[in-house]
This record gives C-alpha cells, structure tokens and sequence, in this order.
C-alpha cells in the first residue's frame, strides 16, 4: 500500500480513566485518502517545488546580466516565466481543491454513522486541592491531575466543536509530532522548575520556627518549635514526643538562657 494515498484521522487524547468503554478511545486511526485528497497534496508538493526552482532562478539571472551572458540570461528568463505560468495554474487548481475539500461532509466512521465530537457541555471544573502536597495527601494530588486532564480534553473537544470542523477531518501528521513536542518541551520544563520549587519549599519548611508558647510535658511539638521553659528559650532541633523535657532530652537545643534578655 502507498502510504501516501493514507492519512491519520484520529489520535486518542483521552485519560486512561476516560478511555475505558469509550467510543472514541482509538491510539490511532487511518483512512484512505479520497482522489480531490491525492490530487491536493501533489498540488501543493509542485508548488513547493516551483518555489525552490524559482528561488535558484532569482540568484542565476542576476549572476547572467552581463553583455557576455544574454543568451544564457534569456533561456534563464523563458524558465522562470513558464514556472510562473505554471504557479499560476496551480494556486488556481488549489483554490478549487480546497473548495470541494471544505464542502465535502463528514467522514463516516466503519459502522456508516457520522462521527461527531464527544464532550460533555456542563463539565465541572476542577478545583487544586490546596494543602494536599504539604499534608503528603498523593491520593488526592492524583486524582486532582485526571480532573484537570478530564477537564481540559473535554474543553478542547467543546472547542474543536466550535469550529464546525469534522473530527475526523484529515489533520497533518507533522502537526500532531510538533504539538507532542510543545507539550513535552512544557512538561519537562515545568517538572524541572517545580521539583527546584519542591526543594526550596522543604528546605524554607525545614528551618522555619515558630513560637509554641510555654512548654507543656504532655504535648508533643514539631521541629522548630520554640517554647519557654525554666526562664529560658528551647527550641525544638527534630519532632519532640511527648515527655521530653528541655535541658533533659537531646530534642530540645538551648537558645537564650535565662538571663540573657535583662
């Protein structure tokens, strides 16, 4: 088979949670390219190959305009005109391929029914789980992440819609490659730049302390606490369990004695 005479209808963008039982859960799907299809896209090949030609043409007459080079210059001039004729004929073509392109209907799908574009029109947005990294919660974090995928899909479904466009119009393979590559250059950078952030947080959530007031045997106090006891100030050097005493348990570490303040 050609592969020329095929082109990629769809592509699956859907969530794993979503594509279970779905209907449009495809990893890829290809048709066989309609003969206004096969003849647009040699058109187009000729067209960028006229351009090249031409190109060269442009440096080769101006390299010819001598008294010495008018033959050369004239059967140079005779090309380049034909080839604009040519590019002529061409876009015309093309305009008119577009046409019955754009006019075609919608590519039915192998059980004969026209395909149209699945999204739901009230799909609730998500919200971020605030708190969940700092209270370790990756469930959560989870299941936020394929609500926003689900979310975000379904708005690009609700947009493709918008367009009037067919989903399973033809669509450039080089264009879905460049978009991968957009994505994965987003996500990259993004996972590079939040486990730096990542980092920083735990190390500012490392040093941080806070005032916990006078010390009580019966509490127990996170690592950078700071609480008075016997006229002093303690601070907390890793997690106290309770029952640790400043001044006699390695928990605590003195950091004014008393006295120092007067």
């Amino acid at each position: 088979t050609d592969l020329k005479q095929w082109t990629l209808t769809a592509i699956s963008l859907l969530s794993p949670r979503r594509k279970a039982g779905h209907p449009d859960a495809k990893i890829l799907d290809f048709r066989e390219l309609s003969e206004t299809e096969v003849e647009a896209r040699a058109v187009e090949k000729r067209l960028k190959e006229i351009d090249r030609h031409a190109a060269k043409l442009d440096d080769d007459l101006v390299a010819a305009q001598t008294p010495t080079s008018m033959d050369k210059f004239n059967a140079l001039h005779a090309v380049s005109v034909k080839l604009a004729e040519e590019r002529k004929a061409l876009l015309e073509r093309q305009r008119t391929l577009e046409v019955g392109l754009a006019d075609k209907p919608a590519t039915p799908t192998s059980n004969g029914q026209t395909r149209a574009w699945n999204f739901d029109e009230d799909f609730p947005e998500p919200q971020y789980p605030t708190g969940a990294r700092q209270a370790g919660d990756r469930d959560r974090l989870e299941k936020s992440r394929l609500a926003f995928l689900d979310f975000h899909l379904n708005d690009a479904m609700k947009a493709g819609a918008a367009t009037k466009i067919a989903p399973a119009a033809p669509v450039q393979f080089e264009t879905l490659m460049l978009l991968r590559g957009y994505l994965r250059s987003a996500e990259d950078w993004l996972t590079h730049r939040c486990a730096e952030l990542e980092q920083r947080v735990l190390e500012l959530e490392d040093s941080h302390q806070f005032f916990a007031g006078v010390h009580q045997r019966a509490l127990r106090y996170a690592k950078g606490s700071l609480v008075t006891h016997a006229g002093g100030l303690w601070a907390a050097v890793t997690d106290v369990p309770e029952g640790a005493i400043p001044g006699h348990s390695d928990h605590w570490q003195l950091c004014v004695k008393r006295g120092d303040m007067q």
